[in-house]
């Protein structure tokens, strides 16, 4: 039984490192897309600029 509990223990700890590192690309993604954004609208200065 406690090797079953660590096994999907384990599962779980692999979810959250994939979860992780999924939020860490779309932040990235989304950094690349707000510095584009930034850059076709330099006129508006609404948006912050160089945030990432």
């Amino acid at each position: 039984m406690r090797g079953l509990l660590l096994a999907l223990n384990q599962d779980v700890s692999n979810d959250v490192a994939k979860e992780h590192k999924g939020t860490i690309e779309v932040k990235r993604v989304a950094c690349r897309t707000i510095a584009g954004v930034e850059r076709s609208h330099r006129a508006s200065s609404a948006l912050p600029t160089g945030r990432c």
